[in-house]
């Protein structure tokens, strides 16, 4: 039933309502509230044990936020594993590099240089110019670009200061490249 003009239809505010309720009461409500719109977020906790403060993606599209900044203290945090920042390393290799500060200074290294990882053994491998396909000493070919394995050698031909990305290229066209470049040279 209506009363004082309230109707259900009409959002109300809770610190309009401060005064009329016991502060524990209100308190439970405040915090009922910031749950219930919390849970429609992804959310979770700074790794930091001095911190621990509940952080929430209200930018992002769920699943697409990896690096994260806790607003409390400050410091940088993986969102999708739950961990501290691990620059140069995937979610799934930072399980045995945990409490290693020189092998988490060497993620940041690898960052800043644009470094590549081989998807085949892990190691690091700079590019420092011509072609981005890369052979690794495991013989692993990849592409220095995206990081994904190539079929088999090299497949792309300079143009200038323009080389042929070799997945942007169907697979038949890539074999017939690969041949003309063979007979070609």
């Amino acid at each position: 039933m209506p009363r004082d003009g309230i109707c259900c239809e009409q959002f109300l505010d809770p610190f309009s309502c401060k005064s009329m309720i016991p502060p524990s009461l209100f308190s439970k409500w405040c915090d009922i509230l910031c749950e219930d719109y919390v849970l429609g977020f992804e959310r979770s906790y700074c790794p930091n044990r001095n911190c621990m403060a509940l952080v929430v993606n209200e930018c992002e599209r769920k699943g697409t936020l990896k690096k994260a900044r806790c607003p409390n203290c400050k410091r940088w945090f993986c969102f999708r594993c739950k961990s501290n920042w691990h620059a140069g390393y995937r979610c799934e290799e930072i399980g045995d590099l945990l409490g290693d500060r020189n092998d988490m200074l060497f993620g940041r290294l690898v960052k800043s240089k644009n470094w590549v990882r081989c998807p085949g053994c892990g190691h690091c491998v700079e590019r420092r110019d011509g072609c981005p396909v890369m052979k690794c000493r495991c013989n692993t070919y990849f592409c220095y670009k995206c990081g994904g394995k190539c079929p088999s050698g090299c497949l792309c031909k300079e143009k200038g200061d323009i080389y042929i990305h070799y997945y942007q290229l169907p697979t038949m066209f890539a074999l017939f490249l690969q041949f003309l470049v063979a007979v070609l040279l």
